[in-house]
């Protein structure tokens, strides 16, 4: 059954509105448009349909450069311009910070742009089934647990693109279900994060051994159900290359920005930011394996970074040690560490679930000025409005494009406690650049 809608209100994902009242889910679409559906055959109270076609296109729509857009969930907004997917990134920003926060009118906010459209990703989380010779390697499905096959993905980088089909190769034999880190480790090599629940095939370790040794991977850890300690082949830990002068390594698994182009553009920005009085302090929240801790820990006469996983912080430990950089490192939960007093300035990059805890503890703790990066505009709009309340104001708000053809950004807020704003005391920033 099919419906046309004559109007669609929203871009990306929108719920468009039947002649007969009803309402269903669709994606893929820019606002404006007149769109046809393919209804589903059962209801519900939101049912999602599928686009058959697009009657009456938008300017700022494109052909999207991957077969799969319409049903991998990845790429949300490859349908659109790189242009309109700026200027969306920006009015949503804008209007999510405005709402929590009550500033509004910032003339001009700058977006980096790191990355390019395709080829940008040098790591993935890929997901997989297997049950014997049929191995599916790929990516959720949209608003779905459903996983979507790929064998190529443009938006990885050109050493990573068929890492889809290798890995479905590697696991042929086996039985069962799991997920898999892609990455690029030493020399540019790949590097493999493998969990997986069921039945592995000898074989899967075995090739695994061949290619480590053969010089084709750098390093495989392979994770079996139940296991407390992986099977690990050569070297698995992630390297970006080159983050300030000298290569940094993420713990095998371990958290780091999708682009490693992006990430030394963030990181460097992020030291341009902050301003710190002689005898300034610094603590880092959620530091992962350091990408950003080596560029500001320079900055502070004392730094502390909280790291939740002990790997990742043995790893940051390391790349601080390499360097000949003097900060402290402590494992712990970033949202029940208490931030000691005097602290001149916290920086934090939680995961998409936000810092709700860590953000009321900084109420407490009182830092002069907080530097927040986020994934996510919802959970980040969340905190503001809670240092906001408590009397800080937004001074810089910038995005960063780390994810091309997505409805996702990277947000980095920079605020004031509004006594030293008013004071105009050292911790007053630089003024924004021009957007790249």
């Amino acid at each position: 059954m099919t419906a046309v809608v004559r109007e669609v209100t929203a871009t990306g994902d929108a719920i468009a509105k039947l002649e007969d009242g009803r309402c269903v889910l669709v994606g893929g679409v820019v606002q404006g448009e007149r769109i046809e559906l393919e209804l589903p055959a059962k209801g519900g109270t939101m049912p999602r349909a599928r686009l058959r076609g697009v009657l009456e296109p938008s300017e700022v729509r494109v052909a999207p450069p991957c077969p799969l857009v319409d049903r991998c969930g990845g790429c949300d907004w490859m349908h659109l311009s790189d242009e309109a997917r700026g200027q969306l990134h920006l009015r949503h920003a804008a209007e999510l910070v405005g709402r929590a926060t009550g500033q509004s009118g910032w003339p001009d906010i700058p977006i980096h742009r790191p990355c390019d459209p395709l080829g940008y990703r040098t790591r993935a989380r890929l997901v997989l089934s297997a049950k014997g010779s049929q191995v599916r390697v790929g990516y959720r499905r949209g608003k779905s647990h459903r996983l979507v096959a790929v064998d190529h993905c443009p938006v990885l980088c050109e050493t990573l693109a068929a890492a889809p089909a290798e890995i479905a190769r590697w696991l042929e034999g086996s039985e069962g279900e799991g997920e898999v880190q892609v990455a690029l480790g030493e020399a540019g090599r790949w590097v493999l994060d493998l969990h997986f629940v069921g039945q592995l095939d000898a074989a899967v370790f075995a090739t695994a051994d061949r290619q480590v040794r053969g010089g084709a991977w750098a390093g495989v850890s392979i994770w079996c159900d139940g296991a407390t300690v992986p099977a690990t082949f050569g070297d698995p830990r992630a390297v970006i290359a080159d983050l300030d002068g000298a290569p940094l390594t993420v713990a095998p698994g371990g958290f780091a920005q999708a682009s490693d182009r992006g990430a030394v553009q963030l990181a460097m920005r992020l030291r341009e930011l902050i301003q710190l009085a002689p005898g300034g302090r610094i603590v880092e929240l959620f530091a992962g394996s350091g990408t950003l801790s080596v560029v500001l820990a320079p900055l502070a006469d004392h730094y502390l970074a909280i790291e939740q996983s002990g790997p990742a912080a043995e790893q940051l430990r390391a790349n601080l040690k390499a360097r000949g950089i003097q900060a402290k490192v402590q494992v712990g939960d970033a949202n029940q560490f208490v931030v000691p007093r005097p602290t001149a300035t916290v920086v934090l990059d939680p995961p998409r679930t936000g810092a709700r805890e860590a953000v009321q503890r900084l109420v407490t703790a009182r830092p002069r000025q907080v530097v927040y990066v986020s994934c996510n505009l919802a959970t980040l709009a969340r905190d503001l409005a809670v240092l906001t309340e408590a009397g800080y104001q937004v001074e810089q708000l910038e995005l960063f494009e780390l994810f091309p053809q997505t409805s996702h950004v990277e947000t980095v807020v920079r605020l004031v406690r509004d006594s030293d704003r008013r004071s105009g005391g050292a911790q007053d920033g630089p003024q924004r650049p021009t957007p790249d």
